[in-house]
């Protein structure tokens, strides 16, 4: 569920046009710390933060090393009933390629936004305040956890 605009720290995020994750050109997001948030069928469903927002961006779609297990994809293997984040983190389950497929569909039809900060602390700062606005707002709709 979307937080309702209503709500200040919303109200940016809501009013900045959203990018498909899939068609992202990655050169036209800054290299700087900062928060993200992707969206699926019109719903925010994670938030993360960046101290390189470019490099980030560009990780979520990765299919092989080290980014194919970072922490928002392990949230989609969750959220898509593949095995817990904690199991894959822990190395207690190690996702197949079939896997990594059902994963990478579902990213790809994601959309973003995000927005630079002038620092790490500050993305930090932000990020809390559009989680905890989030969990205000979220009536019991699934989402992922970031």
């Amino acid at each position: 569920m979307v937080p309702p605009s209503t709500n200040g720290v919303w109200t940016e995020v809501l009013a900045t046009p959203r990018v498909a994750l899939d068609g992202l050109d990655r050169d036209s997001v800054d290299a700087r710390p900062g928060v993200y948030v992707l969206f699926r069928d019109a719903n925010a469903v994670y938030i993360g933060k960046s101290a390189n927002l470019r490099a980030t961006l560009a990780q979520l779609l990765a299919t092989q090393g080290p980014s194919s297990v970072s922490p928002f994809r392990r949230s989609v293997a969750g959220f898509l009933g593949i095995a817990t984040a904690k199991a894959i983190a822990a190395m207690r389950y190690r996702p197949t390629a079939e896997d990594h497929a059902k994963i990478s569909l579902w990213v790809r039809d994601c959309s973003v936004v995000w927005r630079a900060c002038a620092s790490e602390s500050e993305a930090v700062a932000l990020e809390s305040r559009l989680s905890n606005a989030r969990r205000a707002a979220t009536d019991g709709g699934k989402a992922l956890t970031g």
